[in-house]
């Protein structure tokens, strides 16, 4: 919350899709894919990513504990000759 307060994390947009959420008891783990568009500390943050995140349940209240995210990289083209 610190970087969105601050103005070093801007997002212009955001989309998420994909989205699954298992509950287990008092935890619980989301993942999905997020396609954004947004600056982070001075660089750019766009593109589209798959994430895990995990709540644990404390006082009758989800708690992120855990957050993973990975950029997913387009693959480049075979066709494409190497110099």
């Amino acid at each position: 919350m610190a970087g969105f307060k601050s103005g070093s994390y801007k997002y212009e947009a955001r989309q998420l899709s994909d989205v699954q959420v298992r509950v287990y008891g008092d935890t619980a783990v989301v993942t999905g894919r997020a396609l954004q568009q947004g600056v982070e500390n001075s660089k750019d943050y766009s593109g589209e990513n798959r994430f895990t995140r995990v709540y644990v349940k404390r006082q009758g209240h989800w708690v992120s504990v855990a957050l993973q995210v990975t950029l997913v990289t387009k693959p480049r083209d075979s066709h494409q000759t190497q110099r």
